[in-house]
């Protein structure tokens, strides 16, 4: 199939001279406009006859047709139509222009048509692109999304026309505007670039005021943005812990706060321990776009877009540099061996302890300053009882170790209050049992010897004195153990030396139920009446025991006299 346009090669002599006369005589681009006449373009002559004058300005005058071919934007269809509309007839019959070349023309043409009607369709629908103005941004740094909004071509842009945007995670804040809006669905209006944007924020149950924003923003801007893990912004997020625990820096301070209570049972309480300076954990927020109409009661939804943005988490590795931050600056260490020099007076080094350990908590500052004190006085705490009290004796160690191993976990839990409350309550304990134990009635434990004398004689009556006697040597041992006077009263003068050194509601609680545990062995009454109505249970049993055999021994003799009755009156059987 021949070529549908025409080549340079393909113009005769005399078509060619034409041209090159027409063009080079052409006095200004709207007089050659008018002389080229250009099929379904009528908007085109001026700007293509200004081109073409000015190439023919910079080569001194056309010379060749091919210097007419190679002008810009002169493709080949635009070179044929130009020529066909210069040379005239003087084209002739050998440049195809017979009944091949003029269907070739026409499909052309069809199909310019379509592309065309393509290209219009195209152009009236909307299109919408998300995109965020700040890349990897930190989670909490206002994060500007933008919505732009053109016709189809992405040529012109739709102006004064509402996007209403929704995130999937986070709140949304109009900027500019006559009204801000906030929420997780709010509409904006493109502006003179078709533009809309909205400043995506982290979810919280309040919001931060603008000097805490200000704060924040300037506190994050320290944390470089091309970190690829925590461990590379290591220094800038001790030196963001360090701005926390300033005086100065309350409203980064309120910032980080608000923040740290709202995602605290993934922050502060998470049972899974993991490296927080190995990676940046990512939250990751999914904002949608959509053009709509302007319908007050229904709309229609144009076009659509949406944007998945990842957030860098700093927090779990600022909470580490907190308490490694903590632990620098901390003299609580030094002040709790400070006061191990009264340690001969247990409860007065009890509370001193649990005085400095308050007094410490109470200088913490912050929602999160509060949690990593707790944490660290924990752990001071039990380091001091564990290695600071190696040296001194068992005894005197095991006095003082269940009250610090208490007083660490109510700080864990409830912080310095708990551990001033302990200090009032271990002197009302201590009272309270002292009340309990000499309400104890000694002379009541004399009464069980006698008691347990009757139920012998009784037993004796009842079971093989040999039988029994392995039991009642037991028994006896057991109660002359319970029933030492002397040693009760030992037991009660040395628990009295005991309570008088304890000082904290959990030793004195332990220290309780050893006792109880030790009464129930040596002078509680109630203990040995159990093991007498358990003799007696014993005893009852072998009583029904022996009655049943007396019943039994009686029906068989019953059994044995009727026999004999029956064989009576026969006599002796004689063999058969």
């Amino acid at each position: 199939m021949a070529d549908p346009f025409l080549r340079p090669e393909d113009v005769s002599p005399e078509a060619a001279r034409r041209v090159l006369a027409a063009l080079n005589a052409a006095a200004s681009p709207e007089a050659l406009a008018a002389t080229i006449e250009l099929v379904g373009e009528p908007d085109i002559g001026v700007r293509l006859a200004a081109r073409l004058l000015a190439r023919r300005a910079e080569l001194g005058g056309f010379t060749t047709v091919a210097q007419i071919a190679d002008v810009p934007l002169i493709g080949p269809e635009r070179f044929d139509d130009l020529v066909r509309a210069l040379a005239g007839d003087a084209l002739g019959t050998g440049t195809g222009t017979g009944g091949e070349d003029a269907e070739l023309r026409a499909e052309v043409a069809r199909l310019r048509g379509l592309v065309e009607g393509l290209a219009g369709a195209l152009g009236s629908r909307d299109r919408l692109t998300l995109r965020v103005v700040a890349e990897r941004p930190y989670f909490g740094q206002r994060v500007t999304v933008a919505a732009r909004l053109t016709d189809g071509l992405g040529r012109e842009p739709r102006i004064d026309a509402p996007v209403t945007f929704v995130a999937a995670w986070g709140r949304l804040r109009t900027e500019g505007g006559v009204r801000a809006q906030a929420g997780e669905t709010v509409t904006a209006r493109t502006g003179a670039d078709g533009t809309a944007r909205v400043t995506l924020l982290p979810p919280a149950a309040e919001d931060l005021d603008p000097a805490q924003e200000l704060a924040l923003e300037a506190a994050l801007a320290d944390l470089d943005p091309g970190a690829p893990d925590p461990a590379a912004a290591a220094a800038a997020l001790r030196e963001l812990a360090r701005q926390y625990r300033w005086d100065a820096g309350i409203r980064f301070r309120e910032a980080v706060d608000v923040y740290a209570r709202e995602f605290r049972s993934a922050l502060l309480d998470t049972v899974n321990q993991w490296d927080v300076w190995s990676a940046w954990p990512l939250v990751r927020a999914t904002v949608l776009a959509f053009s709509v109409g302007d319908g007050a009661e229904e709309s229609e939804v144009r076009t659509t877009a949406a944007l998945t943005l990842p957030q860098r988490n700093w927090l779990p590795a600022f909470v580490d540099a907190c308490q490694e931050v903590a632990r620098e600056q901390s003299t609580l260490t030094a002040d709790l061996r400070d006061a191990k020099g009264l340690v001969a007076d247990p409860a007065r080094f009890l509370g001193e302890v649990h005085g400095r350990v308050q007094e410490y908590l109470e200088g913490q500052r912050g929602f999160l300053g509060e949690y990593v004190g707790r944490r660290l006085a924990e752990r001071e705490l039990s380091r001091f009882a564990a290695e600071d009290l190696e040296d001194l004796p068992v005894a005197v160690r095991m006095d003082l170790f269940p009250a610090l191993h208490t007083a660490a976990g109510a700080v864990a839990v409830a912080g310095g209050r708990m551990v001033a409350a302990l200090g009032q309550t271990r002197l009302d304990l201590g009272k309270d049992i002292d009340r309990k134990i000499d309400q104890i009635d000694v002379g009541t434990i004399a009464v069980l010897g006698e008691r347990v004398g009757v139920l012998e004689g009784k037993v004796a009556g009842k079971v093989d004195q040999g039988a029994f006697s392995s039991f009642q040597v037991d028994v006896n041992t057991r109660l002359e153990a319970t029933v030492d006077q002397a040693s009760f009263v030992t037991l009660r003068d040395s628990v009295n030396q005991r309570l008088d050194r304890k000082a904290d509601v959990t030793a004195v609680s332990t220290l309780r139920a050893d006792l109880t545990g030790t009464l129930a062995q040596k002078a509680d009454a109630a203990a040995v009446s159990a093991e007498i109505a358990t003799l007696r249970d014993r005893t009852f049993t072998l009583d029904q025991k022996l009655n049943t055999l007396d019943t039994s021994v009686t029906r068989i003799d019953g059994d044995v006299a009727g026999l004999l009755r029956v064989r009576s009156p026969r006599g002796p059987q004689e063999p058969g």
